[in-house]
């Protein structure tokens, strides 16, 4: 069976566009399959001379290469603007601005309801401009889901072989693009997206995939490979009592395209000289999977020829004997001839440096660094040593910084290239304890035999004891935290004296406060002034008591708040935003009840013994008026609403048909600009009569404008 699968070039800089207004188009989350997930991609292989890497590997142990010519129909790029498949493949000025190592795809019929695209892809692409270029490169896994003719405001949940997705479609549809990974030389984010195990054809299905192939893309089969065991695409639409049904036959026939990877590619890991102005040696090291051809090539201004590299478990090795002098900036090509084609890997010769020394004196604050270059040229061509974050070295290889705290790890970096880190060593008098130093709280003003409780816990250092003392009335210290205590003066005094000390082993520190102690009175409670705010944003009580021995806050009436405490005096809470009627377009809003009543708090304080004081608070919201402009409904199934608010608070506003938002049919929501514009555009169930259009908003407006119905 021939595939249907459309494939169009795309650039990582249009599909961002794509992915950013896929909220405009539907409503999208992925969901819990409700399985356990089985597989994923686990690694990648080194990087290409392109910068892209050779390979994904998935817990399957299958690998799969970059398709990144036209040459292979079962593995192909797609030509464009920046590549040529008649020219040789070059980068960046013949390279493809997309390339897949897998690419898989499902078109699914949906009765009614014309098609949906699935697509399931492992992609490699470029950022900026989307054009092939150094430092661009990215990879990631796409999960694309579209399906242009369902009808806006329906829900659909899609099963397909990396997991779930639930999308509600808007005025054009459904159009999902998940991609993760879509970080410039980051090619281990894509390990984290959905992609993954690899898909390839059922192999107990004929005819068996093409030899080095996971499938041909040009023919559609079953395939196996999901970490869910979802090989199928299932498409449902939820129904109005929130159950879902099935939509159409489950769809297992996939368009794939994936080469196994024979290439391995080839990592330097270091390629360093050692020796002087005559000459020495370059040591190479370099990483690929095991058993490979890799060498070092001929290179012309060192004068060598070709040298082969050894191998131990994928590791390489070569050590090369130059006599000359090597020239700044001089670079050697690393290749690995068993690849088709060659993997090449250009890399710049460096020194190698060796940290000999390296001290700190914490007692002097010196920092002391000695190291040295296998670059031992003389005079002025000699590498030049620096401690990063701090200086050049000496001629020497050495110096000493001050510092009041070095780093634990020192690098020391070389004008050839090459850097060495090392771990300081300590010398040094210990550091002494931090002295303690006394801070509490205590009213300003109390009355006589009242119990007032002290909070020495905001004093610092290091504190082994805590001492509390008056000269009015007794202090009775915490048995379970000696920061806490209770002083109870027993005589009016216009400036009675609390004393804490704290010591600890850096010394000792007090601190007095002053407080006037009056006649006892009984207890006082104030709530506070009240106070007018905006829905959305936090208020900040302002609650004072006198003679209490304990607080509490409730609440008497308006919509339920969550105080940050119920037990001081200043507590907090988020104004609600008034809830909003929803649903699809067209439901009714039964139910709904508009609420923008002011919130009213009361403050209860209770003394030691006798009566107790209350107060009350009211919250109320900030006055909002919207004034409405255009509704209009047009018979063919499309609303435009329109209108302004004196609040520009970033809030939500909700259209209801008619004059009761309480009975009124749902029409849509839209967000209040910077200016405090609002405008909806829309599809809904069909209007037959109507004159009036409710607006309500979450900060607390409501208005009712007229309605115009046109074809």
């Amino acid at each position: 069976m021939k595939s249907n699968m459309a494939r169009r070039a795309l650039t990582v800089a249009a599909a961002l566009a794509l992915a950013a207004t896929a909220a405009a188009a539907a409503n999208a989350i992925a969901v819990d399959p409700g399985v356990q997930r089985q597989g994923s991609l686990v690694s990648f292989g080194p990087l290409m001379d392109n910068g892209f890497p050779t390979s994904y590997k998935d817990s399957h142990a299958l690998r799969l290469e970059a398709c990144i010519t036209a040459a292979d129909p079962l593995c192909a790029s797609a030509a464009g603007d920046t590549y040529d498949p008649d020219q040789p493949l070059s980068f960046p000025s013949n390279f493809p601005d997309e390339f897949f190592y897998q690419l898989a795809s499902a078109k699914v019929p949906v009765p009614g309801n014309g098609e949906l695209l699935v697509e399931n892809n492992l992609e490699g692409a470029f950022l900026g401009n989307g054009s092939p270029a150094k430092d661009q490169q990215v990879v990631f896994g796409r999960v694309r889901i579209r399906a242009k003719d369902v009808p806006a405001g329906t829900t659909w949940r899609i099963t397909h072989p990396y997991g779930v997705d639930v999308l509600t479609a808007a005025d054009k549809g459904m159009n999902e693009t998940e991609d993760i990974g879509v970080a410039a030389g980051n090619f281990s984010g894509a390990m984290s997206s959905r992609i993954g195990p690899f898909l390839k054809w059922d192999p107990s299905v004929a005819p068996a995939a093409p030899a080095g192939y996971t499938g041909d893309p040009g023919v559609l089969h079953k395939v196996v490979g999901s970490p869910y065991d979802t090989n199928y695409i299932k498409v449902e639409q939820k129904n109005a009592d929130g159950s879902w049904s099935p939509v159409g036959q489950w769809d297992d026939q996939f368009s794939v395209q994936g080469r196994l990877a024979v290439n391995s590619g080839v990592e330097v890991d270091a390629a360093t000289f050692t020796g002087d102005d005559n000459g020495g040696f370059l040591d190479v090291y370099a990483s690929s999977d095991a058993a490979q051809s890799i060498a070092v090539s001929p290179n012309a201004t060192l004068g060598t020829p070709a040298i082969p590299m050894r191998e131990v478990d994928g590791h390489y090795y070569a050590r090369i004997a130059v006599d000359t002098k090597i020239p700044a900036g001089t670079k050697i090509e690393v290749v690995n001839t068993a690849d088709t084609p060659v993997a090449k890997k250009t890399v710049a010769i460096t020194d190698q440096v060796t940290v000999t020394s390296a001290a700190y004196d914490a007692d002097s604050e010196e920092l002391t660094i000695q190291a040295k270059s296998s670059d031992m040229e003389s005079g002025g061509d000699a590498p030049a040593l620096s401690l990063a974050g701090y200086g050049p070295l000496g001629s020497n290889g050495q110096a000493t910084f001050e510092t009041a705290a070095p780093p634990a790890v020192l690098k020391v970096t070389s004008s050839a290239g090459g850097s060495d880190s090392e771990t300081p060593v300590a010398s040094g008098d210990g550091f002494a304890a931090l002295a303690p130093v006394a801070q509490f709280f205590v009213p300003a003003s109390v009355q006589a035999g009242d119990p007032v409780p002290l909070d020495g816990r905001a004093s610092v250092g290091s504190i082994q004891t805590y001492d509390w003392t008056t000269d009015d009335g007794t202090v009775t210290p915490d048995p379970n935290n000696p920061g806490l205590a209770t002083w109870t003066p027993d005589k009016v005094n216009a400036a009675a004296t609390v004393t804490l000390k704290v010591t600890g082993p850096g010394g000792e520190s007090t601190a007095s406060n002053t407080v006037d102690v009056t006649a006892r009175q009984g207890v006082v409670a104030d709530a506070g002034p009240d106070q007018v705010k905006t829905r959305g944003q936090v208020v900040n009580l302002a609650g004072k008591a006198t003679g209490q021995q304990s607080v509490l806050w409730t609440q008497v009436s308006g919509p339920q708040v969550k105080l940050s405490s119920t037990t001081t005096l200043n507590p907090t809470f988020t104004y609600p935003k008034m809830a909003l009627p929803f649903g699809a377009a067209g439901q009714a809003t039964a139910g709904y009840v508009l609420n923008n009543e002011p919130i009213v708090l009361q403050l209860t304080a209770t003394p030691a013994s006798g009566n107790v004081a209350t107060d009350t608070v009211r919250i109320s919201p900030t006055p909002e008026t919207i004034t409405p402009g255009t509704a209009r409904y047009r018979t063919r199934g499309e609303w435009r609403v329109t209108g302004t608010t004196d609040l520009k608070a970033g809030q939500t506003v909700a259209m209801v048909l008619g004059s009761d938002p309480e009975t009124g049919q749902f029409i849509g929501q839209a967000t209040i600009d910077a200016a405090g514009a609002f405008s909806f555009k829309g599809g809904g169930q069909p209007v037959a009569t109507g004159t009036t259009v409710t607006y309500i908003s979450s900060t607390g407006g409501t208005a009712t404008g007229p309605l115009l119905i046109t074809p």
